[in-house]
């Protein structure tokens, strides 16, 4: 009877095994073909104290770091009411509206933009001067950001998604 047993569990786990390689290799296979690329959470969020493209400010925040492929973004998020000079900021062919960027940049290599939700939160980006595709990431990222939202139960929750699929 335990002999029985045995093989049986023998043959599930080795049926596991199998299901879960082949689950692994559909997904590298998939990504191969795929014209999406994974921007995964480095680091953060982590609460700062000031949001620096805006020049000196003690404005509450949370920051977190992003790499996409040899690409490392910035994202920062506050709930802190943050007026932006329209003489530092430019419309942007996003389908996303409330995506501005932002001209004010002391920093010739990066590209900074931000997107003003109607209900109060701001989002900042920064994106390295090379990187073509940041409509794509950040239309990605506010609306898991958004969906994450929904679901938190205090202001000290912060849902920066871990990985963020854009096309590139």
């Amino acid at each position: 009877m335990l002999d029985n047993l045995e093989n049986i569990i023998r043959k599930r786990y080795h049926s596991f095994k199998i299901y879960i390689f082949l689950f692994f290799l559909i997904e590298c296979l998939t990504g191969l073909f795929s014209n999406e690329l994974p921007a995964i959470l480095s680091s953060g969020p982590h609460e700062i104290s000031g949001i620096d493209i805006l020049g000196p400010n003690i404005i509450r925040a949370f920051k977190g770091e992003y790499t996409a492929g040899t690409f490392a973004i910035s994202v920062i998020f506050t709930r802190a009411q943050v007026i932006v000079s329209q003489k530092q900021t430019k419309t942007t062919k996003c389908n996303k509206g409330n995506i501005f960027r932002h001209t004010g940049v002391l920093d010739d290599n990066t590209k900074v933009f931000f997107y003003k939700d109607p209900d109060g939160f701001i989002l900042f980006f920064n994106f390295p001067d090379e990187f073509s595709r940041w409509c794509s990431f950040m239309e990605m990222f506010i609306d898991k950001f958004k969906y994450f939202l929904e679901f938190t139960q205090n202001e000290n929750d912060i849902p920066f998604p871990a990985v963020v699929y854009f096309e590139f």
